[in-house]
């Protein structure tokens, strides 16, 4: 509406001027590449035609008088591009004619808008009728046209591959909605690429996760259905949670945790590289910082996964200069989140909770603690029969047993465990030829149970009670 306003001005240009107002002789077109920028010029410029600008306002060669609207666009306002040069450079205009220049911001769709594009795209496709276009926009997060336009691509050739396959010829079936699931899988988000690490994170659920019934649980409710349930969060006027800590020994399952509830939120998932944050020169890694939230707030919904928190936003009384500067930062990214619903969480873990500092602990922020502790004996049983899905175990294997001798094993510990068993089996095949039963006995567990030790010591667990106790 801008942009068409701006240039029904220009072409007015006698009577604004004659009313007093304002007349915009250049537009700045920016934001993410594939927004439209250059589609929106184009159009504009067939709307007005060269016939309809002359009327307006014909040449005056006695005055050395020309008229001229300028339109530039580039991807990224940030980068240093002058746009006062050489728009608003007096040599351009005869005269000395003014220059009034607008910028135009072109942002990620929102979803009403996503889903018109997305219609527009398949017009003159042909699809099953039980494509549900609202069920893909839904999945569309982050998406600019650009990428709504790449999907339909790529589920037309996905259905000429199917055809191909079928009836030897391209084009003779009706795309489907596994065409469109085929596509999603392959396409890689525009608005992504200038983050690297932002990935669509690989499927993870909860039922690939053995045990954790309680964590699961307190994760649903606090990250899960801030996504799922928005409307009616807003409508009971409940302020969801922006920022969840998970701290516990290691190999308890933070980072699967924190990839299953992206996959069950269909969010995008933005796991934080440490050394990314680390930059020489001075104020690089606050912007580096003010970037990852820029870039969530662009995707959301989005979950922005700080692994090792405790690595540079530790306490800021002990951290030196960088370390202060850090966490300040994060804490202003934090608050704005809390500001404005962006559709942004931030999922934080740490081993080593205590070291954190407790501004970020406080509400408002990273204010949501979840404990994740070593397995109960139920909880290893069900890791077990998780882990034994990929494996071959025998028929003798007894998981409820393995379970009582595991105690304060974690999963990654129960993982390994399973590993060298499968090993110890292996090694025995090998060694007896006349055997070919290939499966994992429940006495290569045993056996592999005296080499596998828990890594978690009593005094650790100890340490993490205490500080459980301390933000009650």
């Amino acid at each position: 509406m801008v942009l068409h306003q701006d240039f029904k001005n220009f072409t007015k240009r006698k009577i604004c001027t004659d009313l007093n107002i304002d007349v915009t002789n250049s537009i700045l077109l920016y934001g993410p590449s594939g927004t439209g920028k250059s589609n929106a010029i184009v159009q504009h410029l067939f709307t007005l035609t060269i016939g309809d600008l002359a009327a307006e306002f014909p040449a005056e060669p006695e005055k050395g008088l020309r008229h001229y609207f300028n339109l530039a666009y580039k991807n990224q306002p940030s980068v240093c591009w002058n746009f006062d040069e050489p728009f608003t450079d007096q040599s351009y205009y005869p005269n000395n004619i003014s220059s009034k220049s607008d910028e135009i911001e072109f942002n990620i769709p929102k979803p009403i808008q996503r889903l018109e594009i997305l219609k527009y795209c398949v017009m003159d496709l042909n699809l099953e009728n039980d494509v549900n276009l609202k069920e893909i926009n839904d999945r569309c997060h982050g998406y600019i046209a650009a990428d709504v336009a790449a999907l339909c691509r790529m589920a037309l050739e996905q259905c000429d591959i199917r055809s191909i396959q079928q009836t030897a010829e391209p084009g003779n079936l009706l795309i489907s909605n596994e065409d469109f699931q085929k596509g999603f899988q392959k396409i890689r988000i525009s608005s992504l690429q200038e983050k690297a690490s932002v990935e669509k994170v690989e499927s993870v659920k909860w039922s690939d996760i053995g045990g954790l019934d309680d964590v699961k649980k307190m994760l649903e409710e606090s990250v899960i259905w801030i996504y799922k349930h928005a409307d009616a969060l807003q409508r009971l006027g409940i302020k969801a949670t922006k920022g969840v800590l998970l701290y516990g020994p290691p190999g308890t399952g933070k980072t699967l945790l924190a990839k299953a509830v992206a996959t069950e939120s269909s969010a995008h998932f933005m796991p934080v590289s440490i050394p990314e944050l680390i930059k020489c020169e001075v104020g690089e890694s606050e912007k580096a910082i003010a970037n990852i939230f820029r870039i969530a707030i662009q995707c959301s919904p989005c979950i922005i996964f700080l692994d090792e928190l405790e690595a540079i936003f530790g306490n800021r009384d002990s951290s030196g200069f960088l370390g202060k500067k850090l966490v300040s930062q994060l804490l202003l990214e934090l608050d704005g989140l809390n500001a404005v619903d962006q559709g942004v969480v931030i999922l934080a873990a740490t081993n080593n909770p205590e070291v954190i500092d407790a501004s970020l602990l406080r509400p408002g922020r990273l204010d949501k603690h979840v404990y994740i502790k070593p397995p109960t004996p139920e909880e290893r049983v069900s890791i077990l029969k998780v882990i034994g899905n990929r494996m071959n175990f025998a028929q003798d294997m007894n998981l409820e047993e393995i379970a009582l001798k595991t105690e304060h094993y974690t999963g990654a510990d129960l993982k390994a465990l399973i590993q060298k068993a499968a090993f110890l089996a292996f090694k025995r095949y090998r060694h007896n030829k006349s055997i070919t039963e290939k499966n994992i006995c429940h006495d290569d567990v045993l056996e592999a149970i005296e080499q596998i030790k828990c890594s978690v010591s009593i005094d650790q667990l100890e340490q993490y009670q205490r500080f459980s106790k301390t933000l009650k």
